[in-house]
């Protein structure tokens, strides 16, 4: 039976994410002095044809691509790296072989991705202006605008099919995908998609589409050529999906609407308090019609049981793991989820163990050697794998140290080389891939640093503070952070958060977002335990079993988390019709209405700043009175409840025995109403 626009193949358990994108930006809105210097990008359907005899870049590589934060092309005889730097809101070419800046190209919008089309377009995703810009390469290296289309909310990921024939993109914040026409770059399709998804990988016959997602455990497989538009919810009159292998519950799936039937079901992996779940699913490559995706196995302990920590122990809480499955029958390969208790870098004898792979952020694929390099923040290195082990992750063959933020990789399989940009330092590492077929010789398991280039000095640079921040934010196997290794970042991908609910001292706790939702939200944490965010942060390396950080470490973080902008929201083009502003404000009506009660505890869809009980506690919970939460992009982030037990807003306002407010005499239009004002929030 036929459920939405796309399918899902879960790779690990209840939830498990299956490995694109830059962390999240740590700017807020661009504001019109930034764009004067930008190009004019036309809405003209005619100026996103490619030019003819214009645009002499071309890709490097074999046809059929997916996007990164950097892409390799050739122009003039010179190989050149294009590499989309979002703090620098532009485009910065390089000269890879004079290891030379020859332009750069400002934009209207941070970037996400770049992908060079084969006639020579330039495909830039803007994340925080719901739309993809084209250009063509002048002689120079700088970037001509052509045009831009318009997408759903924060376009993240690019991919072109193996004949150029349709381009995709997909929008995070509005949880789609989208399809374009490769010859004028119009929509074909728009489908709804969960929430949070990340890179995008076209099968070899450009049929479907496999898209990843950072939270939610699965890798959705997409009908590129569908009947139409998607429809108005999951599951509801996007045509041609259906779920090709379920490892997480099959009622995580039935109440996103996601789900009908569960086809080889493939066992759970086992953790100390469950199973396993996934995060971090932000990267894809494919090799001899294999698929792999980069991801973390995570252990968030056993919901129904106290704590000492985050989880239950603090050691292994978080495993790195390649799923791997096969493009053509869509079978996960369930070895690919095996791991060793210590999944980590062995060094030569002697040598201590180097901290894990659990940020991986992009992925490409090595052919001569059979290699998968992905990059990975927080320890700054690009982590070579071996693409042809039935586990990857498994099978680690040398470590790359690059600049740090590491966000893009981009091969030049004839050069022997990859070229891979890092965010945070804003450079370039170049690096040879000569010696990876063979055996690493002893005590040389870390090549040495390849060639470096430094993009040119920001006009605006971030403040010290946010940008020491921002590394401390994503720092992995930091004792003062937390014993296990883990990043904050790990629990709060891009500032978001995870989706988990996890054991904890106090009962179970659905991690909270934190992306622009931390500034005038006091107190902090479900159980409303401190105002002050010094303080919370402090509390939690405690509860992570961290030594702490100094000072002015910590206050950089904590200025970087303030930083934190909340999720693009606003775009022209949505996967799900938009209400009527009329049911809209019907919903407002019952939301402040006195016989509901909701605006009484989120005043204007945000906080009182009180702890209420709704009747809501669990039977290990240590209290029954919680915080109340900010509604600001409450539909973007299921499950919901202090641990999670309602997988959509339906549910919790159809269910929660009016101990929340009082919705069970609303009538099933008030019901969509209320949802539909909750959703515009």
């Amino acid at each position: 039976m036929r459920t939405s626009g796309v399918a899902s193949i879960s790779i690990a358990l209840a939830s498990i994410a299956v490995a694109c994108g830059p962390s999240a930006p740590t700017r807020g809105p661009t504001t019109a002095p930034e764009i004067a210097s930008a190009p004019a990008l036309s809405r003209d359907p005619a100026s996103c044809r490619a030019t003819p005899g214009a645009g002499a870049l071309r890709p490097l590589g074999e046809p059929g691509r997916t996007g990164s934060t950097v892409a390799l092309a050739t122009l003039g005889g010179r190989t050149v790296a294009l590499a989309a730097d979002e703090d620098g809101r532009a485009i910065v070419a390089l000269d890879v072989d004079a290891r030379k800046v020859l332009a750069t190209t400002p934009l209207p919008g941070a970037p996400s991705q770049v992908l060079v089309l084969d006639d020579g377009r330039v495909l830039v995703g803007l994340r925080d202006r719901a739309a993809v810009a084209s250009f063509e390469a002048a002689p120079d290296g700088s970037l001509l605008a052509r045009c831009a289309i318009d997408v759903p909310a924060e376009p993240l990921a690019l991919a072109s099919t193996v004949d150029g024939r349709r381009v995709a993109v997909s929008s995070g914040q509005g949880s789609a995908f989208t399809v374009l026409d490769g010859s004028d770059l119009q929509r074909r399709r728009v489908v709804p998609l969960a929430r949070e998804p990340r890179a995008v990988l076209f099968a070899r016959d450009g049929a479907t589409a496999f898209v990843t997602h950072a939270v939610g455990g699965k890798v959705s497989v997409v009908e590129v050529e569908g009947r139409g538009p998607g429809g108005s919810k999951d599951g509801e009159g996007a045509k041609g999906a259906r779920i090709l292998t379920v490892l997480s519950s099959p009622a995580e799936h039935q109440h996103r609407g996601l789900i009908e039937r569960v086809l080889a079901p493939v066992e759970s992996v086992p953790g100390r308090g469950g199973n396993r779940l996934g995060c971090q699913g932000y990267a894809l490559a494919s090799s001899s019609g294999r698929v792999f995706a980069p991801q973390v196995l995570v252990d968030p302990g056993d919901p129904g049981s106290r704590a000492p920590g985050y989880g239950d122990g603090q050691v292994s809480t978080e495993i790195p793991n390649v799923a791997v499955f096969d493009e053509a029958s869509q079978s996960l390969a369930r070895r690919s989820l095996e791991f060793e208790s210590l999944a980590s870098f062995r060094g030569p004898m002697g040598e201590e163990r180097e901290p894990a792979c659990v940020l991986p952020r992009a992925a490409a694929i090595d052919g001569p050697s059979g290699t998968l390099l992905v990059t990975c923040l927080g320890i700054d290195a690009v982590v070579a794998y071996d693409a042809r082990s039935i586990a990857p992750a498994n099978v680690e063959l040398r470590r790359f140290p690059v600049g740090s933020g590491p966000t893009g990789v981009a091969v030049d399989a004839a050069g022997r080389r990859a070229v891979v940009f890092s965010q945070f330092d804003r450079s370039i590492d170049v690096l040879s891939l000569r010696d990876l077929a063979a055996p690493p010789p002893p005590g040389q398991i870390r090549p040495r640093r390849g060639a470096q280039v430094a993009l040119p000095p920001l006009e605006d640079p971030l403040g010290f503070d946010v940008a020491l921040g921002r590394q401390i934010f994503h720092a992995v196997g930091d004792g003062r952070i937390a014993r296990d290794g883990r990043a904050c970042a790990s629990c709060h991908p891009d500032g978001r958060d995870d989706a988990i609910t996890w054991a904890t001292p106090d009962g179970p706790r659905r991690t909270i977002p934190l992306a622009g939702r931390v500034v005038g939200t006091e107190p902090f944490s479900w159980s409303a335990q401190t105002r002050d965010l010094h303080a919370h942060v402090e509390h939690t390396f405690e509860r992570l079993d961290g030594t702490g950080l100094r000072s002015v470490e910590l206050d950089a973080l904590v200025a970087y988390v303030r930083s934190l902008p909340a999720p693009p929201a606003e775009a022209r083009v949505t996967a799900r019709p938009a209400p009527e502003a009329a049911i809209v404000a019907r919903g407002r009506a019952v939301f402040e209405s006195a016989e509901a009660g909701c605006g009484g505890c989120h005043r204007g869809g945000a906080t009182d700043g009180q702890q209420h009980d709704v009747r809501s506690k669990a039977e290990v919970d240590r209290q029954g009175a919680f915080d109340t939460p900010s509604l600001r992009n409450v539909s973007a982030r299921a499950p919901y409840f202090h641990d999670g037990r309602f997988g959509s807003l339906r549910d919790l306002l159809a269910k929660n025995g009016d101990a929340m407010g009082k919705t069970s005499h609303l009538s099933p239009d008030e019901l969509v109403a209320l949802e539909a004002f909750l959703g515009s929030l």
